[in-house]
């Protein structure tokens, strides 16, 4: 019986250092101290706050520095009375997000449904084919995303022909992906965790994996950033740290497998949000960066 685990331990081994090398194609997301225990599949639908309106054009001297490229600008965040505002992750309905990475793959994020304290953003592949929707959740704490990034890449894997099936349920999930406006300090430090079961199929063979995940963040500086949507002088870098912790379930008893430990920096914008990311694991290393978006002017 023994043999017959190794094909499953060493699967998903592989799918899951191939999905940690790639994290930064995965926004997370936040909310405040959430736990909840609803699958990942069922939507939670929500309408969000509406974007200032202004019918004045952006003051042209702020727009043009003295230098050579104009400074971009941004759009007016949501209202503040709204748990999802968030002035480095602005939650409004129909805001757009595209990306390039290192993979010349590329993506497009975009939030479709908003509320005082769930929003939903859909992630769309450069393919315009795969598309995935994640809830995310918004408290005093921050703000939180619904399910574990790398799930998604995951289960698009699993899709293709010849590789296992895998289906990923995320069963709670807690802390914040990004915390509140207030704590946007050098030095901050917080958490977000994930608790998954998954059941994999490989020629006939059936495994049940439960997946813990846990992600430690700090605030690391403020810096100048020079990505393709522009240059942005004082963008605020979160570097994160994770383990991911697997235990194979046979019947009534457990066995431990090995863990996996990763690494990522992003980098947001005030009034715009992310901007920029790259993770490195084991000497693998990538770059996503934004390329447009809807709140730049």
């Amino acid at each position: 019986m023994k043999r017959k685990w190794m094909p499953v331990i060493l699967v998903i081994s592989a799918f899951f250092l191939f999905a940690c090398g790639l994290t930064d194609r995965f926004l997370g997301g936040g909310g405040g101290e959430v736990s909840t225990e609803v699958e990942e599949s069922v939507p939670t639908e929500s309408v969000a706050a509406e974007p200032m309106a202004t019918d004045e054009p952006p003051d042209q001297e702020e727009i043009m520095p003295t230098d050579a490229a104009p400074e971009p600008t941004t759009q007016p965040e949501i209202q503040e009375q709204s748990a999802c505002y968030h002035p480095f992750f602005p939650v409004v309905d129909g805001a757009t997000w595209t990306y390039d990475d290192s993979f010349d793959s590329g993506y497009t994020l975009r939030i479709e449904e908003t509320g005082e304290d769930t929003f939903t953003m859909t992630q769309v592949m450069s393919d315009e084919v795969t598309e995935f929707t994640v809830d995310w959740y918004c408290s005093e704490g921050g703000l939180l995303r619904g399910t574990f990034g790398q799930v998604d890449l995951l289960s698009q894997a699993s899709a293709e022909e010849g590789t296992p099936e895998m289906v990923f349920e995320t069963l709670e999930w807690e802390g914040e992906t990004l915390p509140a406006p207030e704590m946007m300090e050098i030095g901050y430090t917080w958490t977000s965790n994930y608790a998954l079961s998954a059941e994999v199929d490989l020629e006939g063979f059936s495994q049940t994996l439960e997946v813990q995940v846990a992600i430690g963040h700090e605030i690391g500086a403020i810096e100048e950033v020079t990505v393709p949507a522009g240059t942005f002088p004082q963008a605020t870098r979160v570097d994160s740290n994770g383990t991911i912790e697997l235990v194979m379930v046979m019947g009534e008893s457990t066995n431990a497998l090995s863990g996996f430990d990763f690494n990522f920096s992003t980098w947001y914008v005030e009034g715009l949000g992310m901007v920029q990311s790259g993770s490195e694991f084991s000497g693998f290393s990538s770059t996503t960066e934004l390329v447009d978006s809807s709140l730049l002017e």
